[in-house]
């Protein structure tokens, strides 16, 4: 007990056994009081020291190389921008002991079951096709026949996404065009060779083959008439706004005058077993060890080391897909995504693998 509480306890004493209180000297009670508090504050004062020390030390610690003890975020995995899943679509078996046909088309962020011997992207519009040529598009994640007959070929679309198809009735061939918009146009051609849709012209006119001939339709009230200026042994194929000639390891681009004479804009070397861009403008075929791209203006080869290499299709105007397929079992064992801004592919991340359908194989 201090000399404050000690006094204070011979006060109270002493009233409580109504004895005579004791003198107590005011002047020296003050003077231990504050004496008291004087202490106080020191033992406070030095609690305060003692913690600012005990900081100064863990921080001069860490100057001295104790940082390493901290634990430092872990940096952010690189995305590699062209590993990303395929936006084109693309058919895969599924393992089924019943129907080994079966299997899953993925388009569109859907999955729809069904059997499929083909399929195309046209223009953004996806086809699904099997052995007996009866066609289907993708609309809104569900498969809407082309015709109410199977067609001699695979439909095309042409500028506006106009829509055509040919339908073998079984003694004569229809013609249909359908619009956007629910219109279009029919009609019918004679027996004969099986004709089969090409493309369209920007000015509406129907590009199509029969046999070693080549012509151009309107409707049912004009006859075709035959495109002028073919090289002989040459294949067409649709090309946005005009065609494509493949001949003697060359690739063409072409359009058609008003007078129904082809005439050639640009070419590149090539087999004709590449894609055209969506507007016509660019050409990309693979090789063993490369996708070369082509344009009016020159071609740009992006390495890609892997053979058994096919173009597949577009997905932007410098991004282009491309599998290796084994022709024989039909299975794809790759798929890469090449950039021509970028030069380079990279191996896209969840892609098919096994017997599968992709554009263009």
């Amino acid at each position: 007990m201090n000399d404050l509480e000690q006094r204070l306890a011979d006060e109270l004493g002493a009233v409580a056994t109504e004895l005579r209180t004791p003198r107590v000297a005011v002047p020296g009670l003050v003077a231990a009081g504050r004496r008291e508090r004087v202490r106080r504050r020191s033992a406070v004062a030095g609690l305060v020291v003692a913690a600012v020390a005990v900081v100064a030390t863990s921080s001069v610690a860490g100057l001295r190389g104790d940082h390493d003890r901290a634990v430092e975020p872990a940096p952010a995995p690189v995305v590699d921008d062209l590993a990303r899943p395929l936006s084109l679509p693309w058919w895969e078996t599924i393992d089924d002991q019943d129907d080994p046909d079966m299997g899953v088309l993925h388009a569109a962020g859907s999955e729809t079951p069904f059997r499929a011997t083909d399929v195309r992207y046209l223009q953004g519009r996806t086809f699904v096709g099997n052995d007996a040529q009866w066609w289907w598009e993708l609309v809104e994640g569900a498969l809407e026949p082309v015709a109410d007959l199977p067609l001699t070929g695979p439909p095309v679309v042409g500028p506006d996404s106009a829509r055509l198809w040919v339908e073998d009735t079984g003694t004569d061939y229809g013609v249909g065009v359908a619009l956007r918009d629910g219109s279009g146009t029919a009609f019918s051609l004679p027996p004969g060779e099986r004709p089969l849709a090409i493309g369209l012209t920007e000015d509406g006119r129907l590009l199509m083959t029969r046999g070693a001939e080549v012509f151009l339709g309107r409707d049912g009230r004009r006859g075709p008439t035959p495109v002028l200026g073919v090289p002989e042994g040459a294949e067409i194929a649709a090309r946005a706004g005009g065609f494509a000639l493949y001949a003697g390891g060359r690739v063409v681009a072409g359009r058609i005058d008003d007078t129904g004479r082809i005439y050639q804009e640009w070419g590149t070397d090539g087999d004709g077993a590449g894609v055209w861009s969506d507007d016509g403008e660019r050409y990309a075929e693979a090789s063993d060890g490369e996708v070369r791209v082509a344009t009016r203006s020159g071609e740009t080869g992006v390495p890609l080391d892997a053979d058994l290499l096919r173009v597949v299709g577009w997905e932007s105007e410098t991004e282009v897909v491309v599998a290796q397929w084994i022709e024989v079992d039909g299975a794809v064992t790759g798929v890469w995504r090449c950039s021509t801004s970028e030069v380079r592919c990279a191996e896209v991340a969840d892609a098919p693998n096994g017997k599968a359908l992709l554009p263009g194989l």
